[in-house]
């Protein structure tokens, strides 16, 4: 275990636990096997990185597109191999939110595939993080954060990939998949007013989604990109941020309240038929188009 110590005045640290379990696999007519399989989980405490990159990496590797929000109102969201919790404003490190974040690695010494619990487990060991924070930092609310009710819009499982069907169920946002068809596929997750999101896997390859789409309205996540202030570049999108191929991060107003856009694409989503600027853009203009938000996204680049 590696460990940083956190005080009131450097709310900043890490720590690592591997953690060893006995997997037995027995099939028919074939002896029992075991083997011990090690998990590394992270524990990182701050706020959000401040420069573009680490931002984006930030944001995919804590949240990510396979999120759902924790029940009861609580400011995190979770998912299978991880998730994010905001301290509350007492925890604040130089007038900035600070985040709990906690990582699951994938197991080690097992060809297969290892769930964590779900994600009413990974939810307990999320709030466990923060009480532990929040208490090493001074700034635990008198009253323990606590899941009570069930959790509801969860991701739905993934879905093939096809060339005539809309990605995610988002009105013309569809990709020419060709021979990758077979080991591609696409992920819906929550839909609400308070966040949504897609990834569309390309390949064979388990790295992780070639192209993640999602938006964000909770105060507590939108307070972590008040630094993209840069309009964004020569794309006539309303808001600021930037507008790249391999990422785009929009902060804008959604009916009085901040709202951010946020897509990363991997390079092999070059497979797909359309840019990743311009599935972007489809994914922006449907999110507005739901929530009843006046439009972010250039008519040209939906259009493209």
């Amino acid at each position: 275990m590696t460990e940083d110590e956190l005080t009131a005045g450097q709310p900043h640290g890490s720590c690592s636990v591997v953690v060893e379990a006995e997997v037995s696999r027995n099939r028919e007519n074939v002896n029992t096997v075991r083997k011990t399989v090690t998990r590394t989980l992270t524990v990182a405490v701050g706020p959000a990185p401040a420069d573009p990159d680490g931002l984006v990496e930030w944001v995919a590797g804590t949240v990510g597109s396979g999120s759902a929000a924790l029940p009861d109102g609580l400011p995190g969201l979770a998912h299978d191999t991880g998730g994010l919790l905001a301290l509350p404003e007492e925890c604040m490190a130089d007038g900035r939110p600070v985040y709990a974040a906690l990582t699951i690695g994938p197991p080690e010494g097992h060809a297969g595939t290892i769930r964590s619990g779900g994600l009413e487990s990974v939810g307990r060991m999320l709030l466990e993080v923060g009480r532990q924070t929040m208490t090493e930092l001074g700034c635990a609310p008198a009253e323990p954060w606590v899941i009570t009710s069930p959790w509801s819009q969860l991701p739905e499982e993934e879905e093939p990939a096809s060339d005539t069907a809309d990605v995610c169920r988002i009105p013309g946002l569809r990709f020419v998949f060709g021979s990758a068809a077979s080991y591609s596929g696409h992920r819906v997750g929550p839909v609400t007013d308070e966040f949504q999101s897609c990834s569309v896997r390309t390949g064979r390859e388990p790295a992780g989604p070639a192209l993640e789409l999602m938006m964000m309205r909770q105060p507590w996540l939108t307070a972590a990109f008040a630094e993209t202030a840069d309009a964004p570049s020569s794309r006539d999108w309303r808001g600021s941020g930037w507008v790249e191929e391999s990422s785009a991060v929009v902060l804008t107003e959604c009916g009085g309240r901040p709202m951010v856009l946020f897509m990363r694409g991997q390079p092999r989503a070059a497979v797909v038929g359309r840019d990743t600027i311009g599935s972007f853009a489809i994914f922006s203009q449907a999110v507005t188009h739901r929530v009843g938000c006046d439009p972010v996204a250039p008519t040209a680049e939906v259009e493209s």
